[in-house]
């Protein structure tokens, strides 16, 4: 069967697409939740392909798919095949060298922004991360600078006026005084919206954009909606990284047509057991199977960090508990314990209802 047959042949299911070269090298792997729409897709004449789309399609001669119950699942057997074939045409998700962190010093002399591969010692930095996208990072920080007037020439000397002063892009850091004292507040709120201890800079960067609004200054206006969204990123990534760090045990269930759904147990990032079953009947026969996984002592410590390995993972069942495309519990340890058997089941019945509203 040549490339075109096998590319008419794919099924309309969930799955996962090996694209090879001539010589059988995986040169690409993909998921999506209909493998035929997707993978015809890409040979498609169209303007809109990027450049690595066309480079890609050139080199493909063979093409191999392996079909999966759920999205879910083909998200994560996708990580798993990139992690083991590396192939060429992945390399956002395979080179550990994508991830950065943010670094702020706790030194209150003069604090920078350091964007570092590796992460800092706590003793002495906030870190944050890792995060897989440098060029976010750098935004979040140069945005920093640029809304609030923090682009300092000199910032340690605080004798003379800089040249960034003159023009209007430093708010006085190298004179010291009432600039820096700005400078470590909002350095604070920056430190506390990462940490998950309060709001106060997205109100603040929200305040001023409803000000340039009301002054009728909307490129100012837009630049502040800009940050906001680039502040959201990375919360975002740091709200992945506390959640996986709690290392939860979950149960997600996910509808696969009317009458069948599949039930995955998780600790932290792995899928310890699945199973299909009929949404009518629930998970109740499940119930002795799911209770053996979850008593299992998982392998990781309660709030080990989270590798780079398990970054992808991590962000993969996150974004995916929010979806909307499945409903999941996080189970509590007390939960297993034989006097709160009852619990157990009204929370594995809660999810099947739920599922079925």
């Amino acid at each position: 069967m040549n490339l075109q047959q096998k590319i008419k042949s794919l099924p309309s299911t969930p799955g996962v697409y090996l694209m090879k070269d001539s010589y059988g090298t995986i040169l690409y792997v993909g998921k999506s939740k209909e493998l035929k729409k997707r993978v015809q897709s890409y040979f498609r004449a169209s303007t809109v392909h990027a450049p690595k789309i066309k480079r890609l399609v050139t080199h493909v001669s063979d093409l191999e798919h392996i079909e999966t119950d759920t999205e879910f699942e083909a998200f994560l057997l996708e990580w798993e095949l990139i992690q083991q074939y590396k192939p060429h045409y992945n390399r956002k998700m395979k080179s550990p060298q994508g991830f950065i962190y943010l670094a702020i010093p706790k030194n209150r002399e003069f604090r920078n922004l350091k964007i570092t591969h590796q992460p800092m010692s706590s003793e002495h930095f906030h870190c944050f991360g890792p995060y897989t996208s440098r060029k976010t990072v750098v935004r979040a920080t140069e945005g920093f600078k640029d809304i609030f007037q923090f682009q300092c020439s000199h910032p340690n000397n605080k004798k003379s006026r800089c040249l960034n002063y003159s023009l209007g892009f430093c708010n006085g850091l190298c004179l010291g005084g009432a600039a820096l004292e700005e400078y470590d507040l909002m350095l604070d709120m920056l430190i506390s919206h990462l940490e998950h201890q309060d709001a106060r800079l997205i109100e603040h960067v929200k305040n001023r954009m409803e000000a340039a609004a009301e002054k009728l200054e909307f490129e100012q206006a837009a630049r502040y909606r800009n940050y906001l969204n680039i502040l959201n990123s990375l919360f975002y990534k740091e709200e992945v990284i506390h959640f996986t760090e709690e290392n939860h045990k979950l149960a997600i269930v996910e509808a696969i047509d009317e009458e069948t759904g599949k039930v995955f147990i998780i600790q932290r990032t792995d899928v310890v057991y699945s199973e299909k079953f009929p949404l009518k009947v629930g998970i109740e026969s499940l119930k002795g199977k799911i209770i053996e996984q979850l008593s299992t002592p998982s392998t990781d410590a309660p709030f080990q960090a989270v590798t780079k390995f398990e970054i992808d993972k991590a962000q993969i069942i996150y974004s995916y508990l929010n979806s909307g495309n499945c409903r999941f519990v996080i189970f509590e340890d007390a939960w297993l314990e034989e006097e709160n058997e009852r619990i157990l089941s009204e929370q594995l019945n809660e999810l099947i209802l739920q599922k079925n509203a």
